[in-house]
């Protein structure tokens, strides 16, 4: 996951991190291609055990994160609420053992794009979506839990 922070935010973290307010490892990175400032976070923003640094939301532009599921696919699309957008994007990649001499395997999944302007709003629409509970608002239809086809001979 990663906070976004919003520009000439870095001073103030600085004086969160000096008065005690946010751990001292938090390290403020800058993206590469943007040069826009973010702080990746490493623990699940799910777990409960995990210890996610509250960043005050005014220093905030937008929480990110990119995760993989195998199973509980959901229909692809674009998925909105509350300012929080996800994107579900069926993936798949046909294999065999040993250079194509075995049984030919599929393996599927769904890559999930999550962009919100919380840590919150995030968890909420993620959760929304792999419960089935919010509709896409762009739909290109379910992904299929079959197996492909086998290759024709």
């Amino acid at each position: 996951m990663y906070i976004w922070l919003k520009f000439g935010t870095e001073e103030e973290l600085e004086e969160l991190k000096k008065a005690g307010r946010l751990g001292s490892d938090i390290r403020v990175e800058t993206h590469r291609n943007s040069g826009k400032k973010y702080i990746s976070i490493w623990g699940d923003p799910f777990d409960p055990t995990a210890d996610i640094p509250e960043i005050p939301e005014e220093l905030v532009n937008k929480v990110t994160l990119k995760d993989r599921i195998y199973c509980g696919f959901r229909t692809e699309g674009v998925y909105c609420h509350n300012g929080a957008t996800v994107l579900v994007k069926g993936e798949s990649r046909t294999h065999s053992e040993m250079m194509m001499q075995g049984p030919v395997q599929v393996e599927r999944w769904q890559e999930i794009s999550v962009s919100a302007p919380t840590v919150q709003a995030l968890k909420e629409i993620y959760t929304m979506v792999r419960e089935g509970l919010l509709p896409p608002e762009k739909s290109w239809g379910a992904f299929s839990d079959a197996p492909a086809p086998a290759p024709a001979d």
